[in-house]
């Protein structure tokens, strides 16, 4: 049975691209939330300058994947792969760009209430459960669902595996 159903293939042509497209989306996305480390990082050692400028740098990112996701949308609409996975690969798109949105917000608010090293101490201080362990996993989940969305046009029962182990990721 793996035989004949594990090298499935959902993707042509057309298909194809618009997994590119969406592939140029995510990537966009990922690109901001590597910076969150950076920028707390920054944000923890008083230097504000650097937070501001990571906080730019993450906006731009975040315009360039509303960029993409816009045309990643677009090729969706026009009826590649069928009605139900079309919806499914809609939203998709919409939770992806929702990360974006929540990481340029998360920059922003960080960048624009710079406070004391002190006072930023206290996302640091449970030893398990600190910021950039959120960040860890957040970045984890978003490998994970490249990966996931890399198999689609090659194994979809890979594919679908992946989008376990996201799903397990999101939980964390």
């Amino acid at each position: 049975m793996r035989d004949i159903f594990g090298r499935f293939r959902l993707a042509g042509r057309k298909e194809e691209r618009t997994l590119e497209l969406l592939m140029i989306h995510l990537h966009d996305v990922i690109e901001a939330v590597l910076q969150l480390e950076s920028l707390v990082e920054s944000a923890r050692n008083g230097d504000w300058e650097n937070v501001g400028s990571i906080s730019d740098k993450i906006s731009e990112l975040e315009k360039k994947a509303d960029n993409s996701h816009r045309n990643a949308v677009i090729a969706i609409s026009k009826g590649v792969f069928f009605s139900g996975i079309r919806d499914d690969f809609l939203q998709l798109m919409e939770q992806n760009d929702t990360v974006a949105d929540a990481t340029h917000i998360a920059a922003k608010i960080i960048s624009d209430t710079p406070i004391d090293k002190h006072s930023f101490q206290i996302l640091f201080e449970e030893p398990k459960e600190t910021v950039l362990e959120l960040i860890t996993r957040t970045k984890e989940a978003v490998h994970l669902l490249e990966e996931s969305i890399n198999a689609i046009a090659v194994d979809a029962q890979l594919a679908v595996s992946k989008s376990l182990l996201v799903e397990h990721a999101e939980g964390e």
